[in-house]
C-alpha cells in the first residue's frame, strides 16, 4: 500500500486518499508509461521484467480503485484487456482473455480431463504472476480463474465424453468438486 504506519486512524488514511486521489488524466499517464516498458519487455520475451511491471501496475491499480468491481471497470476503461499480454506456462504472451489463472491442482485436472481427444485447454498464466497484485490485476484484465461452464458443458457433451477412462472421469470430478467448493 501507501506505505502508512499502523498508528495513523483509518479515518484519517481515507480521507488522505480522498483530497490527494489522482485525477484521471495522471492516472492514464502513469498507466501509459508502465504499459509501454512491459511492451518493451514482452518485445523481448523478458518474463521476469513483466511480471515485475504487472506487479507495479497492479499495486497502482488496486491502490486506485480500492476495490475489485472497480478495479475491474478501471481496467476496462484503460483497455487492459487489448493492451497488456501476460507471459504463459507456453512461453508465450497473451491477452489476459484468452488466459486461465488456476492453481496446480485445479490444472493437473485440467489437463488430464482434455488430454483424452478433448482439444487444449486454455492457456494457462505462467508462475511468475504469483504475487496477489499480480494476479488480481489480470484477473480484472480478463482472465479466467476457472473454465468457463460453456466450455465444460462443451467437454461434458463432446462424444468423447462417453468413452472417457476412469482417469479422465477421475480427473474431471476433481475438478468440478474443487470448483464448487471454491465457490
Amino acid at each position: 500500500g501507501w506505505g502508512v504506519s499502523s498508528e495513523v486512524p483509518k479515518e484519517l488514511v481515507l480521507w488522505l486518499r480522498e483530497v490527494y486521489r489522482l485525477d484521471e488524466g495522471t492516472v492514464r499517464r502513469v498507466v501509459d508509461r508502465i504499459i509501454e516498458a512491459h511492451r518493451e519487455a514482452v518485445d523481448a520475451t523478458d518474463v521476469e521484467r513483466s511480471a515485475e511491471l504487472v506487479g507495479l501496475l497492479g499495486q497502482f491499480l488496486i491502490e486506485q480503485a480500492e476495490e475489485e468491481e472497480k478495479l475491474r471497470r478501471l481496467a476496462r476503461r484503460l483497455h487492459l484487456h487489448k493492451r497488456l499480454k501476460i507471459a504463459t506456462t507456453a512461453q508465450s504472451f497473451e491477452r489476459p482473455g484468452r488466459l486461465l489463472l488456476c492453481d496446480d491442482r485445479s490444472w493437473d485436472s485440467i489437463q488430464t480431463f482434455h488430454g483424452y481427444g478433448h482439444g487444449e485447454p486454455p492457456p494457462r498464466v505462467h508462475s511468475c504472476y504469483s504475487e496477489k497484485s499480480q494476479r488480481t490485476l489480470i484477473v480484472a484484465a480478463g482472465a479466467s480463474t476457472d473454465l468457463d461452464d460453456g466450455e465444460l458443458i462443451r467437454l461434458l457433451d463432446a462424444p468423447q465424453s462417453r468413452a472417457t477412462t476412469g482417469e479422465t472421469a477421475v480427473a474431471l470430478a476433481h475438478y468440478l468438486l474443487e470448483r464448487l467448493l471454491r465457490d
